[in-house]
């Protein structure tokens, strides 16, 4: 019984991971984002590491391990923009920061597109006990088309 409760949660797992890369990849950006610090996207954490970020049109936001066993999707308000982060090429990734707990806030790709994620419940809390949080900035790269495999 328990066997067939892990397999089964490995596959839904696999079968969402599969479908957010499928139904993104017609247009949507990729970028490979190296954290260096523990952040959250949503109510996921995620450690330091390296994780592929996936941009739908739709406004969501797709976060992946590079070990495909971490997974998150996120609601973000997708904008236009003709301001990056100042001094940085894009792509851009860039959270809030309350002491040592960061948040994922948005994220910059070439041209003007920009995806700004809301700030989940856990954080409002943090904004009401701390004030304000500051904002750190992270450069990322594009995943061209032809590289994924």
């Amino acid at each position: 019984m328990r066997t067939r409760s892990c397999s089964t949660t490995a596959l839904v797992l696999g079968t969402i991971a599969l479908a957010a890369r499928v139904s993104c990849a017609l247009a949507a950006p990729e970028i490979l984002l190296k954290a260096p610090f523990d952040f959250r996207a949503g109510s996921t954490h995620f450690g330091p590491g390296a994780y592929i970020l996936v941009m739908a049109a739709s406004g969501s936001v797709t976060i992946l391990s590079s070990d495909r066993k971490r997974i998150a999707v996120v609601q973000a308000r997708r904008s236009e923009t003709t301001a990056g982060a100042p001094g940085m090429p894009t792509p851009v990734v860039s959270f809030r920061s309350h002491g040592d707990m960061r948040f994922l806030a948005a994220i910059q790709v070439e041209g003007s597109e920009r995806w700004d994620v809301a700030p989940s419940e856990d954080e409002a809390v943090l904004v009401r006990q701390k004030g304000q949080p500051t904002v750190t900035i992270l450069r990322a790269e594009t995943i061209e088309k032809n590289q994924k495999k």
